[in-house]
């Protein structure tokens, strides 16, 4: 298991450029090789750290919607489209989703 940085840390010390590329570049190895949890955990780190960008909200919503941690990865998805409505790929995700979860719903 590969730590995640405390977000309290990058602030203290200043590390924030190291960080962020270090912690999108642990998470797409620990995706890739199908540690999704894992790698959750570093997304949320850049998540804290550019929580003003779109991108940044993409890659957990989709690792979210990996572990069927749906509510969550709606979250994540809502806040990137909101950032940036002109994406297409993140507007359909979120379409997607919303209508999983409708049916979902509907099933129960």
């Amino acid at each position: 298991m590969i730590p995640a940085i405390r977000f309290e840390a990058v602030l203290r010390d200043g590390f924030f450029v190291w960080v962020l590329a270090y912690s999108l570049s642990i998470s797409l190895a620990l995706a890739r090789t199908g540690e999704i949890a894992e790698a959750i955990e570093h997304l949320r780190v850049v998540v804290k750290l550019k929580p003003a960008n779109a991108n940044a909200h993409y890659d957990p919503g989709n690792a979210l919607m990996e572990q069927e941690q749906f509510r969550e990865a709606l979250t994540h998805f809502t806040e990137g489209v909101r950032l940036n409505p002109a994406d297409e790929v993140a507007r359909g995700k979120l379409a997607r989703l919303r209508g999983w979860m409708a049916a979902d719903e509907l099933a129960r």
